[in-house]
């Protein structure tokens, strides 16, 4: 209440400390998710000048949107946000691409597209990772064309609920979408093993589509359905799916990290997604 009352929500000009306000909020999560982009980046296990070129541009994408967040002018912000969006959709497909690979083999090439679905869905917790992180762009587009037209259409007086509405709503969902990221990274991380690993996964996957999708049509929800609360009640079903994935997840890391860590040189002690990557960016900009 203190933060998104209506003195700082709705219309009309804002002064300098409630501009600071609705400024490190949106700087706070958004280098929060590039720190969460910037990790994926090391398990996805992308290479070559495609990853050359991505990694290069994220730095430019966190300082653009900073700034644009900073100054509270949403065109900038489109403009960071836009570079660090391609580079996570470019990155999540590479993840999603390898884990097929990675199960298939030399059979992959010759692999009908069925074989490699199911080699994708053997591998929930990597799945759902890379999966939120792909589908979590396409969401956030949306919020970002709703900032650009706030001003002409969210603060119109009819709008004041939605805008409401989608103010408390989007900043819940950008601080989820990247907890969910973090457990679902730890899970695989710390090497959650058997059937535990697979219900995770699936909890986790179950629970984003049935939350984040949901709190989007929600925020953004025609005039029209401004009392209409079916969406809502799917999205508070996915957050007690995710709640309990959450539990789980904590248990199951706890009774994990009580194992003795395996011998340096076992197989079995080397992440299962975990890749270290020596990378310059000299030569780049140097070339």
């Amino acid at each position: 209440e203190a933060i998104i009352r209506k003195g700082i929500t709705f219309g009309g000009h804002h002064d300098i400390v409630q501009d600071m306000i609705v400024g490190h909020l949106h700087i706070q999560l958004a280098q929060s998710a590039a720190m969460v982009m910037l990790v994926a980046f090391r398990t996805s296990k992308m290479s070559g000048r495609l990853y050359t070129y991505v990694l290069a541009m994220t730095p430019i994408g966190v300082i653009t949107l900073s700034y644009g967040a900073w100054v509270l002018n949403h065109y900038i912000i489109w403009v960071g946000a836009g570079l660090l969006i391609i580079g996570t959709l470019i990155m999540s497909i590479t993840g999603l691409k390898n884990i097929i690979k990675d199960k298939l083999g030399d059979d992959y090439e010759d692999a009908s597209r069925g074989t490699k679905l199911r080699a994708l869905f053997s591998e929930p917790v990597k799945m759902s990772y890379y999966y939120l992180l792909m589908i979590a762009q396409l969401l956030v587009m949306p919020q970002i064309y709703v900032g650009l037209l706030v001003d002409e259409y969210y603060r119109l007086p009819e709008m004041v609920t939605l805008e409401y509405n989608f103010n408390v709503a989007h900043w819940h969902q950008l601080g989820v979408m990247i907890a969910v990221a973090l457990m679902v990274h730890a899970i695989d991380f710390f090497q959650v093993e058997g059937r535990l690993k697979k219900i995770l996964g699936w909890t986790f996957f179950a629970g984003f589509n049935l939350t984040f999708p949901f709190a989007m049509i929600h925020m953004i929800r025609f005039q029209g359905l401004e009392n209409f609360d079916g969406f809502r009640t799917i999205v508070f079903i996915g957050v007690w799916v995710l709640l309990a994935g959450f539990a789980l997840g904590l248990y199951a890391l706890a009774k994990n990290l009580k194992k003795p860590p395996p011998a340096h040189e076992s197989p079995a002690s080397e992440p299962q997604i975990l890749i270290e990557k020596q990378f310059n960016l000299l030569p780049f900009f140097l070339s």
